[in-house]
């Protein structure tokens, strides 16, 4: 005989426990509707729940707070993250522009001074050995 039940069921009735589940569901980031999906809580229910019960009212709204903690969480740790890559990238361009990416070129030999003529050489001066 073949097994006619289910594999899930749809949550109908409220149960306390919930209001625990959907802030702890959302303090992982997630939303309230993957919430209701996640737990098969039919959506007709859930502003029932909320005018009904005071305490799945409140959790519904703590809720989106424990989600936006989470995300803001996230950013500022993503936003260090971001910081520290930043000043890398500043220091390695601080060192590229303290050493140069090409080396210089050669510089030419100074130019020696050439003999002014026939009485320095008459008189044995070498005047490109500065004497």
């Amino acid at each position: 005989m073949a097994n006619n039940k289910s594999k899930f069921s749809i949550i109908r009735k409220y149960n306390v426990s919930l209001c625990s589940s959907l802030i702890s569901h959302c303090r992982l980031g997630k939303s309230r509707d993957s919430w209701i999906l996640e737990n098969m809580i039919s959506p007709s229910l859930i502003d029932e729940w909320k005018n009904k019960y005071e305490d799945f009212n409140d959790s519904w709204i703590l809720a989106l707070f424990a989600q936006k903690e989470y995300w803001e969480t996230k950013l500022l740790e993503n936003n260090k993250s971001a910081l520290r890559m930043i000043e890398s990238i500043n220091k390695q361009i601080l060192l590229e522009q303290v050493k140069p990416d090409k080396p210089e070129p050669d510089k030419p030999e100074p130019e020696k001074p050439k003999e002014s003529g026939f009485l320095s050489r008459a008189a044995g001066l070498d005047i490109t050995k500065g004497n």
